[in-house]
C-alpha cells in the first residue's frame, strides 16, 4: 500500500510540473513574439508613409508616422522589458535586442530626415534610400532575434523532456516498490500508469526533436496523466501554428500572399547564385500601379486593397511556375525571371502590362476602375551582377518609365531590342 501511495504522489507532482513547463513555454514564447509581430507592422506601415512621400504619391501625416514611431519604439521596450525579466534569457537574445533598439534610432532619424524634404523631390529620395537600408537591417535583426527564439525555446523544450525522464524513472523505483508490497496490483498499474508515462516521455522526446506531428493518445483522458496528456496535445498544437504563424509572416505579404521584401531578397540572392553556376541568364522586372495614391483617395483604402491583390492575382496569372513574385513595397512587385533573357523578358513584361489594364476592377458601389503599371526591366546576361545593383538598374528603369508617362514598360539594357512603340530602352 505505501507503494501505491508513493506512485500516487510522484504521479501527481510530476504531472503538474510537465504541465507548468509546457504551458510556460507556450505563454512564455506568445508573450515573446507578440511585440515582434506589432513592431513588423508598424514598420512595414511607416516604410509605406516614406515611400509614398519620397515619390510625391502622398502628403505625409506627420502626426501618423510620429504615433507609428512610437509604436514601435514601444513595442521594442516591451521586448527588452521581457528579456530583461526573464531569467532563462540568453546574452544573445539581450545584445540583439540592444541592437534593435540602437538600429531603430538610427532608422527614426532617417525617417525624419525623409519627411524633412519636400515631397517627390531628388533630395527626398536620397533620403529614403538611406531610411529604406537601415528599416532592412531592422528587419534583418528582427529575423535573427526571431531565429533565436525558436532556438531557445527549443532548449527549453529539451529541459521539459528530462523532466518527463526524471519523472519516469522515479515512477518506475515505485513501480518496483509496489511489486514487493502488492504483487497482484503490478498488473494495473503497468497498464493504467506505466503504459501512459511511457507513451508521455515518447511524446517529449519527439517534441525534443522538433516532431510537431504526432500527439499522444491514452486510454483514460480524466486522471492526471490523461490530463497531462491532453495538455500536451493542446501544447503541440499551439507550436506548430506558432510555427506556421511564423514562417508566414516571415515569408509572405499579408495581404497580397505574395512573398514580403524580406524572402524577395533572399530569392533573388539565391536566384543569382544559381544562375552564376548554371552560366544562365536571369531577369528582373519592377512594377508599379500607376496612379495609386488617386485610387486610394478617390474610391478609399478598401479600393485600393482590393486592386493590390487582383494585380498580384493578375501577376500569378501572367507568369511562369519557375518565376517569382514579391511585394516590393507600397504599391511596388517584383517579378524574378530565371533562365531568361531580355527579349523574353521584355514580351513577359508587355504581357504582364496588357493583363492589369485589361482587368475589370469594380469597386463596392459597382463603379470601374481602370487600372494600369509602369514596369522597368533588367536582364542580368553571363556577368556577376549583385542583386542590389540588379533592383538599381530595373528600378531605375522603372522610374524613367513612369516619368515618359506611364503604362509603358523601360528596359535598363544596353542592346537595342525590336519592341513595341510603348517600350524604351535605356
Amino acid at each position: 500500500m505505501a507503494g501505491l501511495i508513493l506512485i500516487g504522489i510522484i504521479t501527481i507532482i510530476s504531472g503538474r510540473m510537465l504541465i507548468h513547463a509546457y504551458e510556460g513555454g507556450i505563454a512564455e514564447i506568445d508573450a515573446r513574439m507578440s511585440p515582434v509581430f506589432v513592431a513588423q507592422d508598424l514598420l512595414y506601415q511607416i516604410e509605406t508613409i516614406a515611400t509614398n512621400h519620397a515619390l510625391g504619391l502622398d502628403v505625409p501625416d506627420v502626426q501618423k508616422s510620429q504615433t507609428i514611431a512610437a509604436g514601435v519604439a514601444n513595442s521594442f521596450r516591451t521586448l527588452f522589458e521581457a528579456e530583461a525579466t526573464d531569467p532563462l534569457a540568453t546574452t544573445s537574445a539581450d545584445t540583439l535586442v540592444y541592437e534593435l533598439i540602437a538600429t531603430w534610432r538610427q532608422s527614426e532619424a532617417s525617417l525624419d530626415a525623409v519627411f524633412r524634404q519636400d515631397a517627390g523631390t531628388q533630395k527626398a529620395i536620397d533620403a529614403y534610400a538611406e531610411a529604406r537600408t537601415d528599416i532592412a537591417n531592422i528587419n534583418t535583426l528582427v529575423a535573427r532575434f526571431r531565429q533565436l527564439s525558436i532556438s531557445e525555446l527549443q532548449q527549453r523544450i529539451n529541459s521539459g523532456r528530462a523532466i518527463a525522464d526524471t519523472s519516469f524513472y522515479f515512477l518506475l523505483g515505485a513501480v518496483l516498490l509496489g511489486l514487493l508490497v502488492l504483487a497482484a496490483v503490478i498488473f494495473f498499474l503497468a497498464r493504467s500508469v506505466l503504459e501512459p508515462i511511457g507513451k508521455l516521455v515518447i511524446a517529449a522526446d519527439r517534441l525534443g526533436k522538433n516532431d510537431l506531428t504526432y500527439r499522444v493518445k491514452l486510454r483514460n483522458e480524466q486522471d492526471e496523466l490523461g490530463q497531462l496528456g491532453e495538455v500536451l496535445n493542446s501544447s503541440t498544437n499551439t507550436l506548430q501554428q506558432l510555427y506556421r504563424e511564423l514562417d508566414r509572416r516571415s515569408t509572405y505579404d499579408g495581404l497580397t500572399g505574395v512573398l514580403n521584401r524580406a524572402a524577395f531578397d533572399d530569392r533573388l540572392s539565391s536566384a543569382c547564385q544559381t544562375a552564376d553556376r548554371g552560366k544562365q541568364r536571369l531577369s528582373l522586372l519592377m512594377i508599379d500601379i500607376d496612379f495609386f495614391k488617386s485610387v486610394n483617395d478617390t474610391h478609399g483604402h478598401q479600393a485600393g486593397d482590393r486592386v493590390l491583390t487582383l494585380v498580384a492575382g493578375a501577376l500569378g496569372n501572367a507568369v511562369r511556375p519557375a518565376d517569382t513574385i514579391a511585394r516590393y513595397g507600397g504599391e511596388e512587385f517584383a517579378v524574378i525571371l530565371p533562365d531568361t533573357g531580355a527579349t523574353a523578358a521584355t514580351a513577359m513584361a508587355e504581357r504582364i502590362r496588357a493583363i492589369v489594364e485589361a482587368l475589370p476592377i469594380e469597386t463596392n458601389t459597382g463603379e470601374r476602375i481602370l487600372v494600369t503599371v509602369s514596369i522597368g526591366l533588367k536582364t542580368r546576361d553571363l556577368e556577376t551582377l549583385p542583386p542590389a545593383s540588379l533592383i538599381r538598374l530595373a528600378d531605375g528603369a522603372l522610374y524613367r518609365a513612369k516619368e515618359a508617362g506611364r503604362n509603358r514598360t523601360f528596359s535598363a539594357n544596353e542592346e537595342t531590342q525590336p519592341t513595341p512603340s510603348n517600350i524604351r530602352t535605356a
